[in-house]
């Protein structure tokens, strides 16, 4: 389903697929990277976040403004009128683990950062490394913000969709790791060593999607 067609649809969110969180996650991240674009632009303009809604298309939040004040700094209900891309009502189910660092593919994900960061130089390196160390720190993310959506029939979907994100930044990381490899810019064991450890924590990400996708008992 396309980003337009996932806009006009009428699925109720506790019925969304995988696809659909994915989808959701996408449009997302995609609109808050937009507002905070806008924000910065924006910053010194009183009417900040009245030109924010008009850009992004919450019309409707400009529509219910009943506030004659045209003047977004000036108005008393100013900071209920932030826009806000909401996730879905969460479900209350009984999580797996009490939190997410007990998770072992998040625990795997953080030995993962914590290993590049120990190889990779930020500061000295190039575009390559910047981007292995942004893939390895986005992995985690993933695992906790799936964590974070739960586990209840509501949004055991979205948890997975965020695991298979999580899979995406992996399977880059180990494409930076090649290319560094290519160029020596890793000695040749450092660099097997990293490519082992991505491979790892790859197959350990996705027997936690695995055992999340068995709790789907509705499919």
């Amino acid at each position: 389903m396309s980003p337009e067609e996932f806009e006009e649809s009428e699925v109720d969110p506790a019925d969304w697929t995988e696809e659909d969180w994915n989808t959701f996650l996408e449009r997302a991240e995609l609109m808050a990277l937009k507002y905070e674009e806008l924000f910065e632009t924006l910053k010194d303009d009183p009417c900040r976040e009245r030109k924010i809604a008009e850009e992004l298309g919450w019309n409707h939040l400009i529509e219910e403004c009943r506030s004659e004040n045209r003047r977004c700094d000036a108005c008393e209900a100013r900071e209920e009128c932030y826009p806000r891309f909401q996730v879905p009502v969460l479900d209350a189910a009984q999580p797996v683990y009490s939190s997410f660092e007990d998770i072992p593919a998040f625990q795997n994900a953080r030995e993962f950062f914590s290993i590049v960061q120990r190889h990779v130089n930020q500061e000295d390196g190039g575009e390559e490394e910047r981007r292995l160390l942004h893939a390895a720190s986005l992995a985690p993310a993933m695992i906790a913000s799936g964590h974070t959506l739960g586990y209840g029939r509501a949004t055991l979907c979205g948890n997975i969709a965020q695991c298979k994100r999580a899979l995406l930044c992996v399977e880059e990381a180990l494409e930076i790791i090649d290319e560094l490899r290519a160029r020596q810019a890793l000695a040749p064991a450092e660099g097997l060593s990293l490519a082992a450890e991505a491979r790892s924590l790859y197959a350990a990400i996705e027997n936690w999607v695995d055992d999340l996708r068995r709790k789907k008992w509705w499919h």
